[in-house]
């Protein structure tokens, strides 16, 4: 058997398998007898390079895996002719944000083919994983945060999917996301806080908002929640904190409107990104009329019937 046979992405991939397979078993054991956690950057180090090596060959497949992610490298190109975005194209629900990562890794003097999206999807996941992971160590202890986190990893690297691995617009609102319960909790946890986080914390909420229409209601959320958890805990510097978070809203936000305005695009901007994709959800809804409770009780039986190949997340931990 040819070593390029086993490059296999769709089929039997016998060989990733195998050893992925062995690796990660033989590691997860490894910690369960251990009883104690590994060194943070061997753990960090190992699940990197495990993953890294079971992404291979969607990494060596230089084709879309989805027809967004096509639609996303052209809008990255396009970019670099033309930077004003919704003059030169709508990127409907995905914001600015995902198309100007892929100019900036274009203009950095990588290609801008499928391999270098499949290798930054990979890299977006895995930095996402890494914020949900120092977020459990507040909640946990460490030795229950990497066991927590091993079956993440796994299906992450085993789903063979092309809907899980290619590059996907709510990579970026992922990360931030993230990175954002990860403040949250450690505020609850250290019950302290700093201008620079709260900054932070400001301007990602707003980064969010830019980079997929339908994470809004999630960065929403998480800034009333924030505001809350300050009021908890600092009461007295409660004007002080909440005034750094929503000037960092206001001038990240009011930038970018700004640069909209300049550039004649505002109502653009308002048009396709607001209005379009809001008159598309009023259009295209679900109107049954079904009880959200009857939903949630057949949520098993739709995900068994609508998500294809789980096959490949479920069966190492079966062997």
């Amino acid at each position: 058997m040819q070593f390029t046979s086993w490059l296999d992405f769709g089929g039997s991939p016998i060989f990733w398998w195998l050893v992925g397979h062995i690796f990660l078993g033989s590691f997860t054991i490894w910690l369960i007898l251990k009883k104690r956690p590994f060194s943070e950057f061997f753990f960090i180090t190992a699940l990197f390079l495990f993953s890294g090596f079971m992404r291979l060959p969607v990494f060596l497949y230089n084709l879309p895996l989805n027809p967004d992610e096509s639609q996303m490298l052209a809008q990255g190109l396009t970019i670099t002719f033309d930077p004003l975005i919704y003059r030169s194209f709508d990127p409907t629900t995905s914001g600015p944000i995902n198309t100007y990562l892929l100019t900036l890794v274009h203009l950095l003097g990588f290609p801008l083919n499928f391999h270098t999206a499949h290798l930054l999807s990979w890299l977006i996941t895995l930095i996402a994983i890494y914020f949900l992971y120092k977020t459990l160590k507040y909640l946990v202890p460490t030795y229950i945060a990497q066991l927590a986190i091993i079956p993440t990893v796994a299906f992450f690297s085993f789903v063979q999917d092309a809907n899980y691995i290619h590059y996907y617009s709510e990579g970026i609102p992922n990360i931030l996301l993230s990175y954002c319960i990860f403040l949250l909790v450690r505020w609850g946890h250290l019950k302290t806080f700093t201008i620079t986080e709260l900054i932070a914390f400001g301007v990602s909420i707003t980064v969010i908002v830019l980079c997929k229409i339908q994470a809004i209601p999630l960065a929403f959320i998480l800034g009333v929640w924030s505001l809350v958890l300050i009021f908890m805990v600092q009461k007295k510097k409660w004007v002080l904190y909440a005034v750094v978070i929503s000037g960092s809203v206001a001038v990240v936000g009011g930038g970018w409107l700004l640069y909209m305005h300049i550039n004649g695009l505002l109502d653009d901007f308002f048009l396709y990104y607001i209005v379009g994709n809001a008159q598309l959800k009023v259009h295209f809804s679900d109107a049954s009329h079904r009880s959200p409770w009857l939903f949630l009780a057949r949520f098993p039986m739709i995900i068994y019937q609508t998500t294809t190949e789980l096959n490949y997340y479920f069966f190492p931990f079966v062997v």
